[in-house]
């Protein structure tokens, strides 16, 4: 059984990552505002996977997770690169899988160390 300290202590690493997480939330906010498709009372517009996707009982076209929609490229491009800026890791802009019309979602970049 853990002890109250460690207790404690990942408790309050729960709330620090939660303060940092709202902070983050916070910077983000303005730059999607900007870019992305929103609805009528101002918040960004997501694309929901079907419910026979987030169970695993249908075919996959995409992420389990809601994404933000940006309608073009250079929008979602542009926020990715406000979004580094702003501190956030490297994205960049792909195409989405499950859309009729046409949207883009941002993905993060993934950097491979060299010395490996």
């Amino acid at each position: 059984m853990a002890s109250r300290s460690s207790r404690m202590d990942r408790a309050g690493g729960v709330r620090a990552r939660q303060a940092l997480d709202a902070v983050e939330r916070a910077l983000r906010k303005p730059i999607l505002d900007r870019y992305a498709r929103l609805t009528t009372s101002g918040k960004p517009v997501t694309c929901q996977p079907r419910a026979d996707e987030r169970n695993g009982t249908g075919p996959s076209r995409g992420s389990k997770y809601p994404k933000v929609i940006f309608d073009l490229e250079a929008a979602a491009l542009a926020a990715a690169r406000e979004l580094v800026r702003a501190g956030c890791r490297p994205m960049t802009a792909y195409p989405c899988p499950r859309s009729r019309r046409g949207h883009w979602h941002l993905k993060t970049i993934r950097q491979i160390d060299a010395d490996q």
